[in-house]
């Protein structure tokens, strides 16, 4: 498995990006076509998640995880609303790795993936970890 993006400098935390999680890769291209600078916005956000994953981009634990499924806000320069309209990360904490399981526009989906959803993602990240 290699390390498609490795942020360093005070980075406590690796993001594991290779071999990307199909939803992340689907979600991530389908964004790009209206949102030209999100992968830039991504970039930051992780860089600042991957300091401290509880304290940054308003952090918050999804219940019923174990606190290893965490959503973050991304603030989106094609949007100009700041992180309360930008985008939501799903992300997967596990031994200082952060693996991304999705991410959507706040202005296409309000609330958070179901939870089925969410424990299929996290099920098939860990098949692929296996």
């Amino acid at each position: 498995m290699g390390v498609l993006l490795r942020l360093t400098g005070v980075a406590q935390y690796t993001l594991i990006t290779e071999p990307p999680l199909a939803a992340y890769s689907k979600s991530v291209s389908q964004l790009r076509k209206r949102f030209r600078h999100i992968e830039e916005d991504l970039s930051r956000m992780y860089r600042d998640v991957c300091s401290d994953p509880e304290m940054r981009c308003q952090a918050t634990a999804i219940r019923g995880f174990g606190r290893s499924v965490w959503k973050y806000r991304c603030r989106s320069r094609d949007q100009k609303r700041g992180q309360s309209g930008g985008f939501r990360v799903l992300c997967y904490i596990e031994d200082n790795a952060i693996y991304p399981l999705v991410v959507w526009a706040k202005v296409e989906r309000s609330g958070q993936p179901a939870d089925a959803e969410i424990k299929a993602l996290v099920e098939s990240l860990t098949e692929m970890l296996e």
